[in-house]
């Protein structure tokens, strides 16, 4: 082991690091890992910031060769400080063998100590995991076609830090995505990307066990706005009418409030006879989580033809995830784009392939970053390189907000027509509406 390595694991030796690099917080399961992350500590520097490692690493990633300088120097720096290197050994053991990842993008960087150069440090530590990536690969017996739509997917997460490598957290913020493909949860199959996680949203999902029929639930207690969304959501609050949902459940009786398929809650409430109804989705519950590539247009028959993948590609691959639904959280199902695209859009198309509801969205980041490439500015500094852009551009020049979106697919239910959900929503409303 490095004759200069101090540490023994207690987390008050973590805690001195956190005030040495200026770390605003220490994530727990940062916490959580250092005692482990240190007794497993390498006897020499850890292999992820060996030059050799990152010449055979950009050898498989060349899309990011032109940065090998950069991480040869930043992989110096933390081989003769243990400090940075003990860190960075952290994520490692945090993200790989122990398996904890979903807040990499609230971790706390290295710019303190390395400047500019923080963000590799991040993105050597993810390249560590391609040999775990490819023997699970192999253990299930992905296909080679997926494997290198997996590359693909991996070599496009790096174009937002092409571009914004020299901004602090950048590094950490393609760490936080891309992770999902070294640690095998995450799949590009034809048009889109899907996640394997647990159901995070707060609805409940039922459907008739004679109509078919399906209706959303918001769990008790949500605050909604007098329009239906969140209260909240893009920074205005309702304060002259807003109301809390309920959820009760009374002699096999569940009464609450639903939610439109058409994205917004309604005050008055259903009553749901458990008898009848079946619940198919609640929070904790297997979905595929649909992630959308910046790659060109969201044409309808390949998105419809990437749904129809699903179902062949997880029940032989990972039998053992009993997935529910399609799910997806995105700027991409936000209802008020109806307002300026037309009805037979891709991206209207797209919103009517799914239930949609609400989501408590306090800003609009998201279509900065994912339609504009670019962090928040003034509407007015934004990009008009397509119809799309131009079009978002002057709504939001005129004071629209663009808010986060959520919708659902019943596993079941992949291959129903548009507006299969909708087209039955006023029909449920008015057979269940009651007290």
């Amino acid at each position: 082991m490095n004759k200069n390595f101090k540490f023994k694991g207690v987390i008050e030796e973590l805690e001195t690091l956190a005030q040495q690099f200026n770390f605003s917080h220490i994530p727990e399961e940062l916490k959580r890992n250092w005692e482990a992350a240190i007794k497993a500590f390498p006897k020499n520097t850890p292999f992820f910031l060996e030059d050799n490692f990152i010449n055979e690493m950009l050898e498989k990633y060349s899309f990011i060769s032109e940065f090998r300088d950069m991480f040869k120097q930043a992989a110096k720096i933390a081989r003769n400080d243990v400090n940075i290197s003990a860190i960075a050994w952290l994520w490692y053991y945090t993200v790989y063998v122990a398996h904890e990842w979903d807040t990499i993008y609230l971790w706390p960087n290295l710019s303190e100590a390395l400047g500019e150069l923080e963000g590799m440090i991040p993105i050597l530590v993810l390249f560590a995991g391609h040999d775990k990536m490819i023997d699970f690969y192999n253990k299930r017996n992905i296909p080679q076609e997926v494997r290198d739509s997996n590359n693909f997917g991996i070599e496009i997460s790096f174009n937002w830090f092409k571009k914004m490598f020299k901004t602090p957290g950048v590094g950490n913020g393609v760490f936080a995505w891309a992770v999902r493909y070294f640690g095998g949860t995450l799949f590009y199959l034809g048009r889109l990307q899907y996640e394997m996680i647990k159901f995070r949203n707060n609805i409940l999902v039922f459907r008739n066990r004679r109509t078919n029929e399906v209706i959303c639930l918001a769990e008790d207690n949500q605050d909604f706005r007098s329009d239906g969304q969140y209260n909240g959501t893009n920074g205005i609050i309702d304060e002259k009418h807003p109301w809390k949902s309920e959820l009760k459940e009374i002699n096999e009786i569940i009464c609450g409030n639903p939610i439109s398929p058409e994205s917004y809650a309604v005050p008055k409430k259903v009553c749901l006879n458990k008898e009848e109804w079946e619940l198919k989705l609640i929070k904790g519950d297997p979905v595929l989580n649909i992630h959308i590539p910046a790659v060109g247009r969201l044409d309808y028959d390949k998105v419809r033809e990437s749904f129809l993948r699903t179902i062949p590609f997880f029940d032989t691959y990972f039998p053992d995830f009993q997935w529910k639904a399609l799910v997806c959280n995105s700027w991409l199902l936000d209802t008020k784009l109806r307002e300026f695209l037309s009805e037979d859009s891709n991206i209207v198309k797209f919103q009517d392939c799914f239930y949609l509801f609400p989501l408590y969205s306090p800003n609009n980041t998201g279509v900065y970053r994912f339609l504009f490439n670019v962090n928040v500015c003034d509407p007015k500094e934004l990009p008009a390189n397509s119809s799309l852009q131009a079009k978002v551009k002057d709504y939001m020049i005129k004071g629209g907000k663009i808010k986060t979106g959520g919708g659902f697919v019943l596993k079941e239910d992949l291959e129903v027509p548009c507006k299969y959900y909708q087209s039955k929503f006023k029909d449920i409303m008015r057979k269940y509406v009651g007290v």
